[in-house]
């Protein structure tokens, strides 16, 4: 009666032990699981992290792009611009060249006819 009593006794300690080894294998495989799934969301957020980066460095390079053809732009306007300046100086310059030539002349004829109306007197 009494090994009776003590293989009853080691048979409920085998079997709470591997009752205890399921448990543990059980609580194991889940936080292996929740281990992984924790992994593959920080993955995920790293993802989604540089994918944003990603998107606000080009949107940055477009708009500095933007910016640069616009400056091209107001640049070449200018330079335009200078360019019309530079001939309507040009062309008045000339204006005022022909002019004061034509009233050097004149003065000249003027200059001969009082000359000429002297002598004749």
């Amino acid at each position: 009666a009494h090994a009776k009593l003590e293989e009853e006794k080691r048979r409920k300690e085998e079997a709470k032990r591997k009752s205890d080894e399921k448990k543990a294998a059980v609580d194991a495989r889940k936080a292996e699981e929740a281990r992984k799934k924790e992994e593959a969301k920080r993955i995920a957020d790293e993802a989604t992290a540089a994918a944003l980066a990603r998107k606000k460095e080009e949107e940055r390079v477009k708009a500095a792009a933007k910016a640069c053809i616009e400056e091209d732009k107001r640049l070449e306007e200018e330079r335009r611009l200078a360019e019309l300046d530079q001939r309507k100086k040009e062309r008045a310059e000339r204006e005022a060249e022909k002019k004061r030539l034509e009233e050097e002349r004149l003065a000249s004829e003027q200059t001969k006819k009082a000359e000429i109306a002297r002598a004749a007197e």
